[in-house]
Order: structure tokens, then C-alpha cells, then sequence
């Protein structure tokens, strides 16, 4: 009797597992990310080996693009499912695009999802020419921003120039030095 109440409940939170991870990925679709990590994180807490769901919350997790890292999901679902190639597939994007400089590690994540790397660098190609518009006019505005502010940063301000704000920086120094960012 024992055996069927543990067994009935383990059926039940399995099951409950399982609509909260489909709950969660439709809140992906949607691109309501917190939601869906939070549905996704449900479904861990009652499925602790659910590998689908570290994916699925990893994946969340990177889609958000936050600064959040997504990497102790996915190889905690490639540890539970070894072949696992969407996790494969999600981590090598993940050290593509937020862990600048981990292409060896990312090349042999796609290759173990079955995808040629060659071919992700050949998309990857496709995004960055659909962007470089923006990113070119991202660059002229900050530019301009600097010339008119005497900024400090005229040439080396990297971190505007993927998203640029017209932010306001301290002026050069006239000793030489940098001076700290204003305000």
C-alpha cells in the first residue's frame, strides 16, 4: 500500500512537473521570460533530475539577456541527459554571445548537437549584418555625444557602443589623466 501512495505521488509530481514546464515554455513564446523561469524553477523544485527544465530555464534565462548566466543550468541538464543536444546546442550559443572568447568550448557543444559550427558562425555572420546599421549609427551618435562633451572616453567608450545613451561623462583632464565618470 505504502509502495502505491509514494509511486501515485511521484506519477502526480511528475506530471505536475511536466505542465509547469509547458507553461513555462509557452511564457517563452511570449517572451515573458521571468515568468517562465519562475514556472521552470517550479518544475525543478519538484523534479530535481527534470533536465528538460534546466534547459528550458537556462534557455529563459539567456533569451532574457540580462547579464544573467545560463551556463549552471545548461550543464546541469547535460550532466542529468548527456546527449542532451538542445542543451548542447543552447550552452554553445550562450558561450558564442556571452562568454566572448569560448569558441572551443562552444564549437564542441555544437558539434555534439549535431550541428556544424561552420554553419552557426555563417548565421551569426547573418545577425551581425542585419545590425550593423544600427551599430553604425549607435557609433556616430556616441561620437558626436563625445566631441560636443569633451568626453574622456572619445575613442575607447566600449560600453556604449552596442546600446548607447547619450550618458554624460566627466571631461578630460588637463594633466593627462582620466577623470572618474560624472554624476
Amino acid at each position: 500500500m505504502r509502495n502505491l501512495q509514494t509511486d501515485g505521488l511521484a506519477a502526480l509530481e511528475s506530471a505536475t512537473a511536466q505542465i509547469l514546464l509547458s507553461r513555462g515554455d509557452e511564457l517563452m513564446g511570449r517572451r515573458e521570460y521571468d515568468e517562465a523561469i519562475a514556472q521552470h524553477t517550479k518544475a525543478i523544485e519538484l523534479r530535481p533530475d527534470f533536465a528538460e527544465a534546466y534547459n528550458n530555464r537556462g534557455n529563459a534565462v539567456y533569451s532574457k539577456y540580462d547579464g544573467s548566466d545560463p551556463l549552471a543550468d545548461l550543464n546541469r541538464a547535460i550532466e542529468l541527459r548527456p546527449n542532451f543536444a538542445h542543451a548542447y546546442n543552447t550552452r554553445g550559443c550562450a558561450n558564442v554571445l556571452m562568454k566572448k572568447g569560448r569558441l572551443r568550448e562552444a564549437s564542441a557543444d555544437f558539434e555534439r548537437a549535431g550541428i556544424n559550427p561552420w554553419k552557426v558562425a555563417g548565421i551569426l555572420r547573418s545577425i551581425l549584418i542585419a545590425f550593423l546599421p544600427q551599430l553604425y549609427a549607435c557609433e556616430k551618435a556616441r561620437r558626436q555625444h563625445c566631441q560636443r562633451r569633451n568626453c574622456r572616453r572619445n575613442r575607447a567608450h566600449w560600453s556604449c557602443r552596442l546600446f548607447w545613451s547619450p550618458q554624460c561623462h566627466a571631461p578630460r583632464r588637463s594633466g593627462g589623466g582620466h577623470s572618474a565618470p560624472a554624476g
